[in-house]
């Protein structure tokens, strides 16, 4: 194929712009890729981005994947995300399986909850008084509120045990077992960090006006694939938003701009 490259200060190898303003993903496109790999970007820099998706629209999309047999994205390598990270289906973690790592793979699902919950526990020996301890990390406090406790006696019923001392200093006192004992401890709380205040966990939410009518996934609901909520955008009067200033980003094609 062929090669290009510029060395002008908008930076862009490659530059495609379309005047429509359809908000569909078949709508006309700015870069259209056919092919084995139908686009690809490659950063040569430290600090540069492979690939750049900006949207400003309220119900526009950065990056938008679709599959129906394959990955919609796929990451080998780490993924950070600064906002709120959802999910309609399961949540999980997949391993090589422990005991056949060649032939089979290992899930856990993920405690759900409809609080920001976290949660800590550990174990503990009852001094000579029949009481322990409990020493968090001095963060504890600082991350957590609305404190839940969870004891339970390994090797023998403790039918006194309990908390004898709530949190405090980023520390608790268990009390009221046998000297020797040792204790299964939990403690849940709500996440209470400056970012959570600014975001409130909402469990309850409205849909969108233009959500309305569309499902999250709506095959579980007998509903066919167009009543998706990524089709939902579709419904909305489409209107073109000036360009994001980052134009000296190599985005568009390969650029020698910051070479």
């Amino acid at each position: 194929g062929g090669v290009f490259q510029t060395s002008s200060s908008d930076g862009y190898g490659v530059h495609g712009e379309t005047a429509a303003t359809g908000v569909s993903e078949l709508a006309p496109c700015g870069v259209r890729g056919n092919g084995g790999t139908a686009i690809r970007g490659e950063s040569t820099v430290s600090n540069g981005n492979g690939v750049v998706g900006i949207a400003n629209g309220s119900a526009a999309y950065g990056v938008f994947g679709q599959s129906d047999t394959g990955y919609a994205g796929y990451f080998a390598g780490k993924v950070h995300v600064t906002g709120n990270f959802t999910v309609s289906g399961a949540k999980s973690f997949l391993i090589d399986h422990p005991l056949d790592p060649e032939n089979r793979i290992l899930a856990h699902a993920c405690v759900e909850s409809d609080q920001a919950v976290n949660m800590y526990r550990g174990t503990a020996i009852l001094d000579e008084r029949g009481e322990a301890v409990v020493e968090l990390p001095e963060w504890f406090s600082a991350l957590n509120t609305d404190y839940a406790y969870h004891l339970t006696p390994i090797g023998a019923p403790a039918p006194s045990l309990h908390v004898a001392t709530k949190l405090k200093g980023n520390r608790f006192r268990i009390g009221g077992g046998e000297p020797g004992t040792e204790v299964s401890w939990m403690v849940t709380a709500q996440r209470n960090d400056a970012w959570m205040r600014m975001h409130p966990f909402v469990a309850e939410r409205d849909k969108a006006g233009h959500e309305r009518g569309y499902y999250l996934t709506p095959e579980a609901h007998g509903q066919l694939p167009e009543r998706g909520m990524s089709r939902a955008k579709e419904t909305l009067p489409a209107q073109r938003l000036a360009p994001p200033p980052e134009a000296h980003l190599g985005v568009k094609g390969a650029t020698e701009a910051s070479r």
